[in-house]
């Protein structure tokens, strides 16, 4: 039995946070300067997630566990963003502290920086769980402005990051083809709203396989 993206581990030392120091997908540890995450605060090897990607494309039938638990990454441009990781690993340069599971640890999705939740004078804004509400902040540690993603999220707060996320797309959609008058009523009914939403089969389908 092989534990799945966002399935508990069988190792009894494991737990259901995402790993700071291992790929979510190789689960081989991290290869500094090519690691990426993703909006629910996973972490990758870019190697590793690229070749799957590639290997997806190509693959035909049905879709596999792990293949659902990777749904939510279509493109590693759009869907991913570059982590800064040194040869001594995810390192907060303000507090100089180490990322551990759990630590209350994020990185900004356009500049890269692994930060602690500090407080850090003259910069606004707070760091939210997971990419809470899509807001955009300063980084502490290099000022510059954009969205943060919380590392080491449990499953369900993983699950509910995804969910809002396709939420505020669904809602974007909406608003862009009534603002052009594009698309058929239909069309429209088909967009992600929050009606639609049902967390308990996310969880079911992430489970452990």
């Amino acid at each position: 039995m092989r534990a799945v993206l966002y399935g508990k581990s069988t190792r009894a030392a494991d737990t259901s946070r995402a790993s700071v120091t291992h790929c979510a997908l190789s689960k081989t540890s991290l290869r500094p300067p090519h690691v990426v995450v993703d909006r629910a605060g996973n972490l990758y090897n870019k190697d590793a997630l690229l070749h799957y990607v590639l290997a997806r494309r190509a693959r035909k039938g049905p879709a596999t566990a792990e293949g659902e638990a990777l749904a939510h990454i279509r493109s590693i441009k759009r869907d991913t963003a570059r982590v800064q990781c040194g040869a001594d690993g995810l390192v907060c340069p303000v507090t100089r502290k180490v990322a551990s599971e759990g630590g209350g640890f994020g990185v900004g999705w356009e500049c890269g920086c692994v930060t602690a939740r500090v407080n850090v004078e003259g910069v606004r804004g707070k760091e939210g769980e997971g990419e809470e509400g899509g807001r955009e902040v300063n980084c502490v540690a290099c000022q510059a402005k954009g969205s943060r993603v919380r590392l080491g999220l449990r499953l369900e707060d993983r699950l509910r990051v995804l969910e809002e996320g396709k939420l505020r797309e669904g809602k974007r959609k909406r608003k862009r083809m009534e603002k052009e008058g594009t698309g058929s009523k239909s069309k429209l009914a088909r967009l992600p709203s929050d009606a639609s939403r049902h967390p308990e089969q996310s969880a079911a389908t992430f489970a452990e396989n």
